[in-house]
């Protein structure tokens, strides 16, 4: 393995997500090491040329940037062993069992600052979870797949994890990333820039980017691919929309997020409206969700209580605070859909943007 690139700048990844299976194809930026104490700018890579060269990296993006979209290809790519997608799609010719740990939904960060074989633990019951079998399978299942080196860990949302458990998390990600490539496997994590700090030696460090800022043929895809999803067109459409959200200049940035030039395709498959900031992007939203919830059964006049109820919640978890204990959860998530149940035990937003 190289040595991992260090500067005030990570390495870029940059991807073009065109649709759910396309993701291999997209372009790939990332700053060599030399590139870097140089300041140069980085060189276009493919993502199958990251993976082949790093076993255990970490990919940093901004919110909405598609980080975990990214995350989840890579581990649909293994589970699709029969089919070949790791070679097809990745340029990898190896087995790996993809087991993935969401930092932010579930007690995982918890298991894993208790120390000593959490990670084993949270690894077990990851996979408990998912194949629907007993602690001890799941135990047994997750240390002959450590033995034969053919585990591909991928860690979902690290900036998530409490304040109070980030630096046992921490610790546990790089000893496992010190592991012997043929006992531990593959290991991926993602994490928003905010608030980074490296992981240190063994996980190498690169920064996704959608679109390259300058992909305007992949951005007029993503889109048309949600609004014909939506009802809403097609790329005769996608096409009127994304020129108008790159004349306004407080647009023209947001279209390299995957994330909110979905929230823009919802709303012009709605309204044929074209938002003209961040912020009235955000309220123009809020009102087409509050209407599908009404199509759903929501009140009419429950508008501002589901507001207020969600305000509360979010301010919430953003201080790290109890959870208000009375909540409309049918309106809220069933009706809204903006939040998710964890573990059967906690209420978390669908996306950290939204909170």
């Amino acid at each position: 393995p190289r040595s991992k690139p260090r500067s005030d700048l990570p390495p870029v990844i940059e991807t073009g997500q065109t649709g759910d299976t396309e993701i291999a194809e997209s372009q790939v930026e990332v700053h060599a090491t030399e590139s870097q104490e140089q300041n140069t700018v980085p060189v276009p890579d493919l993502l199958s040329k990251v993976l082949q060269e790093s076993k255990r990296l970490i990919l940093l993006g901004e919110p909405g940037a598609g980080k975990s979209t990214v995350l989840q290809f890579i581990g649909l790519c293994f589970s699709r062993h029969a089919e070949e997608w790791a070679h097809q799609r990745l340029g990898l010719e190896e087995f790996r069992v993809p087991v993935l740990l969401r930092m932010g939904e579930s007690n995982t960060a918890e298991i894993l600052a208790r120390g000593g074989a959490a990670m084993d633990t949270a690894l077990a019951e990851a996979v408990a979870a998912t194949l629907q079998v007993d602690n001890q399978s799941s135990r047994q299942l997750v240390q002959s797949w450590r033995k034969l080196g053919c585990l591909l860990v991928l860690v979902d949302a690290l900036d998530e994890t409490l304040a109070g458990e980030l630096e046992a998390v921490r610790r546990q990600l790089t000893a496992f990333a010190n592991l012997a490539p043929d006992e531990g496997g593959r290991l991926v994590i993602t994490s928003r820039l905010a608030g980074y700090q490296s992981l240190g030696a063994g996980i190498d460090e690169f920064t996704l980017t959608p679109f390259g800022g300058q992909q305007y043929e992949g951005k007029q895809t993503y889109l048309a691919n949600w609004l014909t999803a939506l009802g809403g067109g097609g790329a005769a459409e996608a096409q009127v929309l994304l020129k108008n959200m790159n004349a306004r200049p407080s647009l023209r940035r947001i279209t390299g997020n995957p994330f909110l030039l979905r929230l823009a395709a919802e709303i012009y498959a709605d309204k044929r409206e074209i938002a003209g900031s961040r912020a009235d992007l955000y309220e123009r939203w809020i009102n087409v969700l509050w209407e599908r919830a009404c199509r759903r059964g929501a009140p009419i006049d429950k508008k501002e209580s589901a507001w207020g109820q969600l305000e509360e919640i979010a301010w919430s978890l953003q201080m790290q605070q109890p959870l208000p204990k009375q909540c409309d959860v049918d309106l809220l998530r069933g009706k809204l859909g903006v939040l998710a149940c964890v573990d059967g035990r906690y209420y978390t937003f669908i996306h950290l943007t939204l909170r």
